[in-house]
C-alpha cells in the first residue's frame, strides 16, 4: 500500500517511512529521547485512495529495556474526516501484535497510538495495514 507515513516524534537517525519497507526485524521507528522519555506515540498511514481496511499489524522492536509498548489502539480516519476507534485498548504481549479492526466504515487514513511502559520508549520494525481487495 503506497501511503504516507508520519509519526509524533521521530529519533534521530529512524525514519516512519521505513515502517512499510517490509522489513520487520530492523529498528526502523523509536520515540526515543535523552531526558524526560515520551509516554506516547502516533504513527499514521494516509491511504492514497479510500479503502476498506481488516486489519493491523505492528511489529515491536527490542532495543534495550522498556522499548517495546505496553499497549496500543487503532483508529480510523472516515470519509467524513472524523477519527473513530477502531479496536479497543490492546496489550502488547509479543514481538507483533495483530488488530482485527471492528466493522467500520471506509476509510482516507489508519492511526496506530502506542502507550509505553512506565519510564520507557517506543520502538517499531515495522506496521502492516491490511485492506479487502478483489479476488482474482
Amino acid at each position: 500500500m503506497d501511503a504516507a507515513v508520519s509519526a509524533t516524534y521521530t529519533e534521530s537517525g529512524c525514519s516512519a517511512d521505513r515502517l512499510r519497507n517490509g522489513v520487520t526485524e530492523e529498528k526502523a521507528w523509536s520515540n526515543w529521547r535523552s531526558g524526560t522519555k515520551n509516554p506516547a506515540g502516533t504513527i499514521t498511514f494516509t491511504l492514497p485512495k479510500i479503502r476498506d481496511l481488516t486489519r493491523v499489524a505492528v511489529h515491536s522492536y527490542r532495543d534495550g529495556e522498556g522499548s517495546v509498548a505496553k499497549s496500543l489502539k487503532v483508529q480510523l480516519r472516515s470519509v467524513d474526516g472524523a477519527w473513530i476507534d477502531a479496536s479497543g485498548e490492546v496489550e502488547v504481549t509479543a514481538l507483533r501484535t495483530e488488530v482485527v479492526l471492528n466493522p467500520s466504515p471506509p476509510a482516507t487514513a489508519v492511526r496506530v497510538v502506542l502507550t509505553a511502559r512506565p519510564s520507557g520508549y517506543l520502538t517499531l520494525g515495522e506496521i502492516e495495514v491490511l485492506a479487502k481487495a478483489p479476488t482474482p
